[in-house]
Order: structure tokens, then C-alpha cells, then sequence
């Protein structure tokens, strides 16, 4: 489960005198597998391939089956996760293609910025190879983007004063104005809101590299209450000179995994089939976080628009901060509406600038001890990178001729997150992926994508369409429940002939 509790639960339910035991695991993306264990004895003598012998004990030996399809759902060796397994025998999806083709990973800073724009001799702009050891922020990527008259010393000492040295760095810079969105962590201003002159200089660097407007929009992702509670452990939030400061409300990891949970429960069996369905959807509140993000990534995107640049965080800069600089960007460039492109933006957003996707979506691990092995604590579970694709999924439904991929994209991208085939979401950060050797030893979901690209056009995409902002309508009767997402696995959902 999204909570991060055993997603493999041992019960019995009231089954026919003889027929044996039943097994029930409720998997992340809301599927629900039973299985009848007849009353016959397993053998572990090799726990690779259990097989049936004699009757003998059939409670215990039923039980020895349970713990060893826990085993594989909880390894206690990362090595043990599917991706690496499957890694060996591709060949049920890739047939007899090469499938290290093409790259693992599709973003590379240097051609994206270039594409942006911003490594031409007159830019305002340069790349920094000072986290090339991941000293400076170790789930920051080696190369990033910053203002050219900001030297690597004053990044270092800039990082001093960012929660986990996550300090400004560029995510984007409109194609047609000199206005950037900039992406980074809460300031360590703490209870006595103190100041960096590191970071304050910073920030007027950061103003300086825009000269069609002098202000510079902080967006804090948070509800205000909630930075402000935040400087007593340490964070919070700061003011800077010619910046404005808004808090987009958006609620934390905590209440969407909340959410999320209730959503699941709604969607199970034949609560589907429920008179008050809908409102116990209304209920969770899924929906209206969903209106939030989008209603903010918007805000942000016509902010841009208008040359206006924004330095957008919460609190690590990691979650919601990397739902609004994908979203945004997604909304102002056409480029990361292309099947190509998007795959660039998670890759560039998501992946290389560190969303904890291990932690969050509890790879092989039960969460119930974060000191022991590379569990992580299961309140550190949330299915952040899931409202992420569902806010585009929205988009996508209100322009469907802007987008060169379908919605069977968006649920494999879903899919691929929760289920560990591939190795592209199975670490924090870049340098855990590069510890892990994910590239050379698991497979890219972006080779069996582009593999097989046909399953994934969108074929109503009009290539012609111009090149402009996108704004979704944000009005609560214009957010849709996805139900081709959330109730493909309910045969009460579906129709019958």
C-alpha cells in the first residue's frame, strides 16, 4: 500500500471445508490478486522454486509459501528488486531488439540548455560543474544551471543556508523574454529569521539575469502556516528586496497519501458499486489537491509568460516543487508536449534534481524500521509522482491535439513507477542511481517506449498547432475523476455484453 504496510496480508477467509487457504495482496496501483492455496505441502527445500509434495501440514507449509512470496515482494537486498531480474530476460517485451538502445536516460543539461537557449556568448547564464563529486549537494546533479557572475565559492557558501544545500538553480527559461523559473529548497532563516548576504546576493543575481522586470515572484508551494512552523525547526521562509512572496497552499506528503488511501478504498471491489461513491471521492480531497497544483503551476506559467522570473520551493524542494517547474514548463513549451520532450522533463525535473521516488513509493521495503537496511520510514511514503502524471492527465484531456502521447503513456509512467520493471524510479537522486549502476544494469523504460512508439501516439496530435502557452480551466467542474486509471482493475466499473 501507498502507506508503506505490507503490501502481502496473510488471512483466511470463510472458504468451503477442504478447499485451503487464500493469500491477498493489495498492490500499489490498486489491483487486488487472491490466491487459493490448496491443502498440500509446499517444499522449500529450494526456495527459488517452491514445488507441491504429499499433503503434510498443510497450515504451515501454506504459511512457508506466504513467506516466501514476502521475500520477494520485501527483499532485503536491493539487488533482489525486479528490475535487476528482469534486467536478464527483456525478451517478453523487447523480442530480440537491443534493449540498452536507446540511452538510459534521454535529458542532458548541456543539450537542454542549449535548446533553451542559454549557452550562447552573450547569456546571462552558465553551467557549474561544482556538485561534480555531489559534495556540494549530494542529491543535486553534478551539472546545473546558475547565473554566470555567481562563482562555485558563492554556490558553496549559498548552500550553507539552503535545507539539505539545495540552492537556486535553473529550471527554465522562456524562449521569447529573459524571465526563468528557478527551483531550490526553504531557507534556513529558523526562529530568529535569520539572513545569508550569500544568498541575498544570490537571489540579486538571480533578478539581474532578467532585465524586462525588475521583481522577482517567490512562490513558496506551502500554506503559510506551515512555513511558519517550519522556521522552528530550522526553515521557513525569507524576504528578499524587488521579490514578492505568495504561498500556494498546497498540502504536504502527509495529507495526500491520506487522500490517496481514501481514494483506494473507494475504488476497491464493489464500493464502486457504492450510492455515495462519488461523494466519498469528493470527500478525500484527491481532487481538490490536484485543482491546486494545477491552479498554481497556471499562476506560474502566465507569470512567466509576462517576463516576470520565479524562484519556486517548499520545504526540501523535492515534491511539490517538482510538480509545479515540470507542470509549468510543460504548459509554456510545446517541446515537453512531444513524446521525446516529456521524457526529458521527468528525467530533468524528477529524476537528475532528486524527487525521493524510493522513499516515497517504498521500493521493496515494508517502512517499518528506517534504521535497518535501505527501508525508509513509511511516513515518508506519498504518491507524489502519481498526482504529478494525473495533473497532466488533466491537461491532457482539456487540449488532446497538444500532446504527441496518449493515455496509456500516462498510466504506464504510473505503472512503471509503482512496479520496479525498470530502473528509471527506483532511487532519491542521481547519485544514488549512479552507486546503484542502474544504467548499465537495469533497463530504461524510454527504450521499451521508443521501441514501441506506436502503442503510445497520440493519434488526434497535430504537430502544426502553435507554439503557445497552455491554460487549463481550473474550475472544480472541469477537474475529472480518472476512471480509465482507477477502476481498470474493477469488473463492477466495467461493462458487461
Amino acid at each position: 500500500k501507498a502507506k508503506g504496510k505490507a503490501t502481502a496480508k496473510w488471512s483466511i477467509p470463510d472458504l468451503p471445508p477442504g478447499i485451503g487457504d487464500l493469500i491477498r495482496i493489495q498492490c500499489k496501483d490498486l489491483r487486488v490478486a487472491a490466491y487459493v492455496l490448496k491443502d498440500k505441502k509446499i517444499s522449500t527445500a529450494n526456495p527459488a522454486t517452491p514445488e507441491i509434495s504429499s499433503p503434510n501440514s498443510a497450515q504451515d507449509d501454506n504459511m512457508a509459501y506466504f513467506k516466501f512470496l514476502e521475500s520477494k515482494i520485501f527483499p532485503t537486498n536491493p539487488r533482489d528488486i525486479f528490475a535487476w531480474h528482469f534486467a536478464m530476460k527483456p525478451s517478453t517485451l523487447f523480442g530480440q531488439q537491443n534493449k540498452k538502445s536507446p540511452k538510459f536516460s534521454l535529458y542532458s543539461p548541456e543539450k537542454e540548455f542549449k535548446r533553451q537557449g542559454i549557452l550562447n556568448p552573450c547569456s546571462n547564464w552558465r553551467l557549474s560543474t561544482v556538485n561534480a563529486n555531489y559534495e556540494l549537494c549530494p542529491t543535486y546533479p553534478k551539472i546545473f544551471a546558475v547565473p554566470k557572475d555567481v562563482t562555485d565559492q558563492h554556490l558553496i557558501d549559498a548552500g550553507l543556508y539552503r535545507s539539505k544545500g539545495r540552492i537556486p538553480i535553473l529550471s527554465f527559461k522562456h524562449p521569447y523574454n529573459t524571465a526563468t523559473i528557478m527551483r531550490c529548497s526553504q531557507p534556513r532563516s529558523g526562529i530568529g529569521i535569520k539572513k545569508s548576504d550569500a544568498d541575498d546576493n544570490f537571489v540579486k543575481q538571480i533578478i539581474s539575469t532578467n532585465p524586462m522586470s525588475n521583481t522577482l515572484y517567490v512562490l513558496d508551494a506551502r500554506p503559510k502556516l506551515n512555513s511558519v512552523a517550519n522556521r522552528a525547526t530550522g526553515g521557513g521562509y525569507n524576504t528578499y528586496k524587488d521579490s514578492t512572496i505568495h504561498f500556494l497552499g498546497i498540502p504536504n506528503i502527509h495529507a495526500v497519501r491520506e487522500a490517496w488511501e481514501l481514494v483506494a478504498k473507494a475504488c476497491e471491489g464493489k464500493n464502486v458499486d457504492n450510492p455515495k461513491f462519488l461523494s466519498q471521492i469528493e470527500a478525500s480531497n484527491w481532487l481538490e489537491y490536484i485543482r491546486l497544483i494545477l491552479m498554481s503551476a497556471v499562476w506560474m506559467a502566465e507569470l512567466v509568460d509576462k517576463s516576470f522570473s520565479v524562484l519556486c520551493h517548499c520545504s526540501d524542494g523535492w515534491d511539490r516543487t517538482s510538480q509545479l517547474t515540470s507542470l509549468s514548463m510543460l504548459l509554456l513549451d510545446r517541446y515537453y508536449r512531444t513524446m521525446k520532450g516529456f521524457m526529458v522533463l521527468i528525467d530533468f525535473q524528477w529524476v537528475s534534481v532528486g524527487h525521493k521516488f524510493r522513499d516515497r513509493l517504498g521500493h521493496g521495503d515494508k517502512g517499518e524500521d528506517p534504521k535497518k537496511g535501505h527501508g525508509s520510514d513509511e511516513q515518508q511514503r506519498s504518491p507524489i509522482f502519481v498526482q504529478f502524471v494525473e495533473c497532466v492527465w488533466q491537461v491532457w484531456s482539456q487540449f488532446p491535439n497538444c500532446f504527441e502521447f496518449n493515455e496509456k503513456f500516462l498510466i504506464l509512467l504510473i505503472d512503471s513507477a509503482f512496479n520496479c520493471r525498470f530502473g528509471n524510479f527506483l532511487y532519491n537522486c542521481e547519485k544514488e542511481q549512479v552507486e546503484a549502476q542502474v544504467e548499465t544494469e537495469t533497463v530504461s523504460l524510454w527504450s521499451f517506449v521508443l521501441l514501441n512508439k506506436e502503442m503510445f501516439i497520440n493519434k488526434n496530435y497535430d504537430d502544426k498547432t502553435e507554439d503557445m502557452i497552455l491554460i487549463p480551466n481550473t474550475s472544480r467542474a472541469r477537474i475529472n475523476f480518472w476512471r480509465d486509471f482507477y477502476l481498470r482493475w474493477s469488473w463492477n466499473a466495467k461493462g458487461h455484453y
